[in-house]
């Protein structure tokens, strides 16, 4: 079953993302995730604090040098992804980290206001943007998403016990943390199937094909990735290793 499953998500992906311009995406999809390794090797030699430096000079430099160049066939936001997973490395390192630094850094600054003032400011700028110029500033837009997410997961791993901390730990999103990882794996695919086969020969205009692929996406996505946990992942999880 788990092979059937993978075989149509793979079969469907390839037909519908795999084009001139898909093809480029998806090499410029790889650039991040083969940079990983090289954040781990820099934590170790330059901390989190410079390794996020160089990291987001880096990232934003190859950009900018992107556009200057204009070249369009790299979605800048794919390069800047690799900056957004290395905020999330440092926000579990203030959040986990027992040096003085961090410990400051995460009890003297209301990171509640922060990702208050970050979301408004996302939301703000979408709305006077809107859907040309967002498409066209996504990379700065996921940076400013990441630090949000940041602020909101430091602000609710604080000691003390607040409403955040309860939403966080709240059943239903500890319950789709378990299968997060699947998420993660199909919820483009998802969209990109709604998109094309649903919504496209509609001809809707951009803001009713944006809502409802949040309004149908979301729930199809979570049903979906659950049933791929299920099949593809959780069966592996739970079988025994052979010695070799």
């Amino acid at each position: 079953m788990e092979y059937l499953i993978g075989g149509l998500i793979v079969k469907t992906f390839s037909r519908t993302i795999v084009t001139d311009r898909g093809t480029s995406k998806l090499k410029s999809l790889l650039v991040p995730l083969s940079g990983f390794p090289l954040i781990v090797l820099s934590w170790k030699r330059l901390g989190s604090l410079g390794t996020t430096i160089a990291v987001a000079f880096l990232a934003y430099t190859t950009i900018l040098l992107l556009e200057m160049a204009q070249i369009k066939d790299v979605p800048p936001q794919y390069i800047g992804l690799i900056f957004d997973f290395t905020l999330g490395v440092l926000g579990a390192t203030i959040v986990f980290s027992q040096y003085s630094i961090w410990i400051k850094i995460r009890s003297r600054f209301s990171w509640e206001l922060i990702a208050g003032i970050l979301i408004l400011l996302i939301i703000g700028l979408c709305y006077f943007w809107g859907f040309d110029q967002v498409e066209q500033n996504l990379a700065f837009l996921d940076s400013l998403c990441a630090f949000a997410t940041l602020s909101i997961l430091i602000a609710g791993a604080k000691l003390e016990h607040n409403k955040l901390s309860q939403f966080i730990g709240s059943r239903f999103l500890v319950f789709i943390e378990i299968f997060s990882h699947s998420i993660y794996l199909i919820h483009a695919p998802i969209l990109e199937m709604l998109w094309r086969y649903i919504l496209c020969p509609l001809e809707w205009d951009k803001v009713s094909e944006f809502l409802a692929l949040l309004v149908i996406g979301v729930p199809v996505i979570l049903i979906l990735s659950r049933v791929f946990f299920q099949f593809c992942e959780y069966t592996f999880l739970n079988r025994r290793s052979n010695s070799v």
